[in-house]
């Protein structure tokens, strides 16, 4: 029979840390989410290049008519190879004026969502949380601020790599524990192990799904 005896460990992370782990979580999205921002972003960048191939041709195509007609009017067509091309410099400033901003508007926009979504939470330097595992579920508590508890039912899957503990409460939703955390290896192993048979005894169907 399995102990009941629960195990905690305490982490304490820096908002660069958070980041971190934020970026991991990302290949956990979706499949077919991934894909739509995929080919949403592949879709986007294609049709600024055909913009720009188009704008170039047509640029092309005009500058050739003006020198046509400069060369017949004038008879010098050095003079109106000069001519033509010091009048049309200001188009192509223009042109890169309006490539340059629409390559800082895209990078403002990336900014301005992480930003926002930064803002959302409190910083986490210099805080304390205790991370605990029993028969009853996983619990997530920072001293006289807050305590979240998942029963076992409510942990998607239990997820080990890339230096961290991962538990999933939703799709890319998880609390991470860096395994630095863990006094030695084999703390860190049993940790697991006790998390796995708990998740996996409350599992209605018994279909627990673990990564290393």
């Amino acid at each position: 029979m399995m102990d009941d005896a629960g195990l905690q460990v305490k982490v304490q992370f820096s908002d660069a840390e958070r980041r971190a782990l934020g970026k991991r979580l990302r290949k956990y999205r979706p499949q077919a989410l991934r894909r739509r921002f995929r080919f949403v972003g592949i879709g986007v960048w294609l049709l600024f290049c055909a913009l720009l191939w188009m704008f170039f041709s047509f640029f092309g195509s005009s500058a050739e008519g003006f020198y046509a007609v400069c060369a017949v009017f004038e008879g010098e067509p050095d003079g109106c190879l000069w001519m033509v091309d010091d009048a049309m410099r200001p188009l192509r400033y223009a042109l890169y004026s309006l490539i340059g901003g629409f390559v800082l508007f895209c990078w403002y926009c990336v900014w301005l969502c992480g930003s926002q979504w930064r803002a959302n939470f409190r910083s986490l330097d210099g805080r304390e949380f205790v991370y605990e595992i029993s028969a009853e579920g996983f619990a997530s508590t920072e001293a006289g601020v807050s305590r979240t508890v998942y029963a076992w039912a409510g942990v998607e899957r239990i997820v080990q790599e890339d230096g961290y503990l991962l538990f999933f409460v939703d799709q890319c939703v998880a609390y991470g524990i860096p395994w630095q955390a863990f006094a030695s290896q084999e703390a860190r192993m049993h940790f697991v192990e006790r998390a796995l048979a708990w998740h996996e005894a409350a599992s209605s169907d018994g279909n627990n799904r673990f990564f290393s």
